[in-house]
């Protein structure tokens, strides 16, 4: 399914489409390894329209569908972590600053992250900078989240909280 969103994703780039538009899995074949409508390995079942910012879904399994989900969504609440560090870092906060996911300030620093679990229609709330972000959707997605794994994995502990005693100063705000 990854490489399935993936490939959405590079056809959308490709043909200036918003991540909103509705995808047809017979558009992203050319993007993908065999160049054929994707299906699961699982099933027979090609793969319904879907769209970027929500992902694909699998029709053959539901298992599937909640481990895309729930990786997507830590993916997006690390990644959204990771861009409120950079910020902080050029707005010279402090580790206890609230931080509103959903400010052009943050979501500059953001790329493609939407601020959005693709559970649903809510945004991330405030998170404090030390905590870090919780989906609104599900606690589940929050278990074995983790550090963020990008250019500031440096200012976490193994466990995935923050390391509190380095200054932000020393944060990546090169993300991009």
């Amino acid at each position: 399914m990854k490489q399935v969103d993936a490939a959405a994703e590079s056809y959308c780039l490709v043909h200036k489409l918003s991540f909103d538009t509705k995808i047809q899995p017979e558009w992203i074949a050319g993007y993908l390894k065999n160049s054929r409508v994707p299906l699961c390995p699982s099933g027979t079942k090609p793969y319904p329209p879907f769209t970027v910012n929500q992902g694909p879904r699998c029709p053959n399994s539901a298992q599937h569908n909640q481990t895309f989900i729930a990786d997507t969504c830590r993916g997006e609440m690390l990644s959204l972590w990771e861009a409120a560090i950079a910020y902080a870092a050029v707005a010279r906060l402090s580790w206890d600053a609230k931080i509103d996911p959903t400010a052009p300030d943050v979501l500059q620093y953001a790329g493609k992250v939407t601020g959005v679990c693709p559970l649903g229609t809510n945004p991330y709330a405030p998170f404090t900078l030390a905590r870090g972000p919780v989906c609104p959707n599900s606690p589940a997605h929050k278990a074995r989240r983790g550090p963020p794994w990008g250019r500031n994995r440096h200012m976490f502990n193994a466990d995935g909280t923050a390391n509190t005693n380095l200054p932000l100063s020393r944060a990546d705000t090169n993300l991009f």
